[in-house]
This record gives C-alpha cells, sequence and structure tokens, in this order.
C-alpha cells in the first residue's frame, strides 16, 4: 500500500437474529457469493500484508466456506462488544507495527477504492486513527460523530445518544484505519460503562482524542457504507451490487483468479 505494512482485520462472530436464518450472518448470499466475500475481494485488491478474520457464531461454517482463503482464524469465544473482538487479534498483531484496518463483515458494499483513500489519510497525517464517517438523511442506528470546533472527538452509540445528539447527520459507519500500536494500548483502556454493557471499539475515538492524538475522517456515500441487518437491507445491498455488476464496478473472482 505505501510506506507502511498493513493489515486488516474483519469482525465477523456476529449471529445477525435481524435476517431470520440459521446461517450464519456473513455467509448469506448477495449476488450469488457469500456476504463476507465481497470484503475479502476488496481487501485482496489493496494488497496487505495479512488479513485476520474474528469469528464467533458458527466458526467452524465460516472458517470452512472459506477454507481456500489466505486469512487468520481468530476466535471470540464471547460476546462481550466489538472493542473486545479486535482485542482478540492482538496476539497475532502485538509485535507489529504499520496500519491496520478494522471493519465488519456485515458491510458489502465498500469498495477497495474508499479503504485505499482511508488508509492513504492515516498514513499521510501520521494520525492514530482515520475512520469514514458519512453523512446520512436518516442516521438512526448509527453511532453520531461529535466534533468540536472541527475535529472529531468521540463518537456516541445510538443508544447512548441525547435527543440532540441524535440530531446528528455525520454517522460512522463502522470503518477504521488505526496506527497498531495505538490501537492496542486504547482497547486496554475501552470501559463496558454504557447501555449496552460492551466493550465497544468506537469508544477507541474518544480515547485517543482525549490523549491529543490525532484523529481524521475521509467521507464515503451512503452506498457504499450500508450495512446489512436485516431483510430490507439485505434486498437493498443486492440491487446495489447487481447495478454494479451490469456497469462493470464490481470486483469479481476467487482468491485464485
Amino acid at each position: 500500500m505505501g510506506a507502511f505494512p498493513t493489515y486488516a482485520v474483519v469482525l465477523a462472530a456476529g449471529k445477525g437474529t435481524r435476517l431470520h436464518s440459521a446461517l450464519p450472518k456473513v455467509l448469506h448470499p448477495l449476488c450469488g457469493r457469500p456476504m463476507l466475500e465481497h470484503i475479502l475481494v476488496q481487501l485482496r485488491a489493496l494488497s496487505l500484508t495479512q488479513i485476520l478474520v474474528v469469528v464467533g457464531d458458527q466458526a467452524e461454517a465460516v472458517r470452512a466456506r472459506f477454507s481456500e482463503w489466505p486469512v487468520e482464524w481468530v476466535l471470540q469465544e464471547q460476546q462481550l462488544g466489538t472493542g473486545h473482538a479486535v482485542l482478540m487479534s492482538e496476539p497475532w498483531l502485538r509485535e507489529k507495527t504499520g496500519s491496520v484496518l478494522v471493519l465488519y463483515g456485515d458491510g458489502p458494499l465498500i469498495t477497495a477504492a474508499r479503504l485505499r483513500e482511508l488508509l492513504q489519510a492515516r498514513e499521510k497525517s501520521d494520525a492514530a486513527l482515520a475512520l469514514i464517517t458519512s453523512r446520512l438523511d436518516d442516521p438512526t442506528g448509527y453511532g453520531r460523530v461529535i466534533r468540536s470546533p472541527g475535529k472529531p472527538l468521540r463518537i456516541v452509540e445510538e443508544k447512548d445518544a441525547s435527543p440532540e445528539q441524535k440530531e446528528i447527520r455525520e454517522a460512522n459507519p463502522g470503518y477504521y484505519c488505526f496506527d497498531l500500536p495505538l490501537l492496542f494500548s486504547a482497547l486496554h483502556r475501552l470501559s463496558d460503562d454504557n447501555v449496552q454493557g460492551e466493550y465497544l471499539l468506537t469508544d477507541t475515538v474518544g480515547v485517543l482524542s482525549r490523549e491529543g492524538q490525532t484523529v481524521v475522517t475521509i467521507e464515503a456515500p451512503a452506498e457504499e457504507i450500508l450495512g446489512v441487518n436485516d431483510l430490507s437491507e439485505m434486498a437493498r445491498a443486492e440491487e446495489i451490487l447487481q447495478r454494479r455488476v451490469r456497469t462493470g464496478n464490481e470486483e469479481r473472482g476467487t482468491r485464485n483468479d
């Protein structure tokens, strides 16, 4: 990618109960491919040093489906939050330096070009963290980006947000690029003192900002950051991917293409 080694951690441990299926969430098909595969194809285009996938629910089924892919599998046995999920990758990455992308396995519409822009934003500014934000007409369900005066200070999850904070349209869809050592330093200082009672990856923004670390953002359109949590979002993602295929904008293939 650039002057630094680059890694990726994909969070794929969720159950996806709102999809009303016994199939693991990241194995639900979109345009004939598992949701997770769309993400791995985009990551492969970046020629990363290493890709780690954090699994939990039905971990063996997910691993079996992607047995031919050159990824490292990380098990999150207890579902203690997204921050805890990333922390499970520490044994693999503890001694590493460079940049690490962190993203969710239910976001199949992100593109390699956008992730490359995110990596470059962190490297050029030597930031502790670069993250993608998106200004949405209806940001319901997303964490909100709190800024002052223009710098991102923290992310407030929907369940923890005040009525005034819920009016903020700049949303956090969950795509991050961290400086590796600073990522794990921040993760070890997370608290589960929130409505969810979980260790949340979003809280790393506040941890790093309070320490005076540089946090930068880039913007992405809503069509690229849609997360798939229910059947209507799955239908919307399928529609977008089909359009990309028709217009030649979807990278296809498997690891050996």
